[in-house]
C-alpha cells in the first residue's frame, strides 16, 4: 500500500523560501489546502500532485512511500 508523504511539501516549499500563500497561489491553490497537505490533514488530488511536482521538478514518486515497508521497519 502506497501512502502520502507531507512533509516533503513543506521542506521543498521551505528550501525554496516560499510562504504558504506564496507556493498556493504559484500552483493554484489555496494556502488553507497547502496547510492541510502540509500537515496530513489532507492529500492533494492527482492534477494538483503533478502541479507541485513540476513547480518542484521532483519525480511523483519523491512524494509516495511504502506504508508496508515502512510499518515493517518500525517493527509494527
Amino acid at each position: 500500500m502506497l501512502g502520502f508523504e507531507p512533509t516533503r511539501i513543506t521542506d521543498l516549499r521551505e528550501k525554496e523560501g516560499l510562504t504558504i500563500q506564496a507556493f498556493a497561489a504559484q500552483i493554484g491553490t489555496t494556502k488553507q489546502a497547502v496547510s492541510a497537505w502540509e500537515t496530513g490533514a489532507a492529500q492533494p488530488r492527482v492534477g494538483t500532485l503533478i502541479r507541485i511536482c513540476n513547480s518542484f521538478n521532483v519525480p511523483l514518486i519523491f512524494f509516495i512511500y511504502d506504508v508496508h515497508q515502512s510499518e515493517q521497519q518500525q517493527g509494527v
